[in-house]
């Protein structure tokens, strides 16, 4: 008997997540010299990501492309300071998921200007940052989430600890599977254009990624409300071939 697709998305959720805490707890002592997951998520990633561009701009594709890599890796390095140093917060998770949103779209307009002829990156590019303002949007109000993400930033210790807070709020803030999988998207697609975005063809790869990255989005934000698409798709698809 197969398992249920809750049951394998809980398998594989449980694989990915005992994979990463094998990695995290190799270098563990490292995160005690981390500044605070809160600082690393707002101030340090933003300003990482307007070098990254900067650099993008007047060195070249190459010195643009590490910064973001380096942009990119600060993501995990947050998660990472606050797992392994107990400082996990709903304050904080909705300012690392936010900063995320933020980021990439900031690139993603950077790349839309620099290659304003390329109309599927247009489209691709669009897609994303309305996921994601929409997703920010289901949340709670981003004026609200803006401050609260400041006053995380300035003062951590008035942040709630997540073991404070019922199962449901968490899972709200959480990324979820399809989350995790829209930003590795998004990341590979923006890091590939950076690098090599001159190039049609891999320009309309990227492209096709982002719009792919959309749709995998636009599935997580609709689970969020409870509607799960693909539960629904394997059901159907089981009935016809029972």
């Amino acid at each position: 008997m197969e398992p249920e697709p809750a049951q394998q998305q809980s398998v594989s959720k449980g694989v990915f997540l005992d994979t990463r805490d094998a990695v995290e707890n190799v270098a563990k002592p490292l995160a005690r010299f981390l500044p605070h997951p809160n600082t690393i998520s707002g101030p340090i990633r933003t300003t990482s990501a307007g070098i990254d561009i900067l650099l993008h701009t007047t060195v070249g594709p190459i010195a643009g492309t590490i910064g973001y890599a380096v942009t990119s890796a600060l993501d995990w390095l947050d998660g990472f300071k606050a797992r392994k140093c107990n400082l996990c917060t709903m304050e904080g998770a909705r300012l690392d998921s936010n900063a995320d949103k933020l980021i990439n779209s900031a690139h993603l307009l950077y790349l839309m200007q620099m290659y304003f002829h390329s109309v599927l990156l247009d489209i691709g590019a669009m897609a994303n940052i309305v996921n994601d303002l929409y997703s920010a949007q289901q949340r709670g109000s981003i004026i609200d989430m803006t401050r609260e993400g400041i006053r995380a930033t300035i003062n951590p210790s008035s942040c709630t600890p997540l073991a404070q807070k019922a199962k449901q709020d968490i899972e709200r803030t959480a990324a979820n599977v399809q989350g995790k999988v829209k930003m590795i998207l998004q990341c590979i697609a923006i890091g590939t254009m950076m690098l090599a975005g001159e190039d049609e063809a891999v320009r309309t790869t990227a492209s096709i990624g982002l719009l792919g990255a959309a749709g995998i989005g636009f599935i997580g934000t609709l689970k969020r409300q409870g509607i799960d698409i693909l539960a629904k798709l394997r059901g159907l698809f089981s009935r016809k071939n029972s």
